[in-house]
């Protein structure tokens, strides 16, 4: 069980990310979906994965988030190392701070955990860079950013 004693950060129980925009950080090394172009929880051998044991497992493996899941439905995020920590920007966009995998399989397969979230009165990374560097616009245009944003 998680406590509410992050500096700076509020615990919501039962976050829904559902509907809200998030700011991942993740490539082909590092998610399943992008390196194959369908998610691991959308497939028939991931659907067909039982195991608990994701940390097996490296990120971009299709049995890595259909474990992921397994896991959080049996046991839950215990405490503070395995948490996830959000921000809430100004833009309304949520830049995760740790878990996003956790966070993503979770709003996947309709789980609500518990969520640490700061609020910050300044834009994302990606509103500020958008407005700032043409190089950046091309590279997000052409979905060649690691950094996108994802609604769940």
């Amino acid at each position: 069980m998680l406590e509410d004693n992050l500096p700076g950060y509020k615990l919501i129980h039962k976050f829904d990310p559902k509907g809200k925009i998030f700011v991942f950080k993740l490539s082909k090394y590092d998610c399943y979906r992008l390196g194959s172009g369908k998610c691991s929880l959308d497939t028939e051998d991931g659907k067909n994965i039982k195991s608990v044991s994701y940390d097996t497992y490296r990120e971009y493996d299709l049995s890595y988030c259909p474990s992921l899941v397994n896991s959080l439905r049996q046991y839950g995020v215990k405490n503070e190392i395995y948490s996830v920590r959000v921000t809430k920007n100004s833009c309304d966009h949520y830049s995760i701070t740790d878990g996003q995998h956790r966070l993503c399989s979770a709003a996947h397969a309709n789980i609500k955990l518990d969520v640490y979230v700061q609020e910050y009165d300044g834009e994302c990374y990606i509103c500020y860079w958008k407005k700032k560097s043409i190089k950046f616009r091309i590279k997000d245009f052409l979905g060649k950013n690691d950094i996108f944003l994802r609604k769940l």
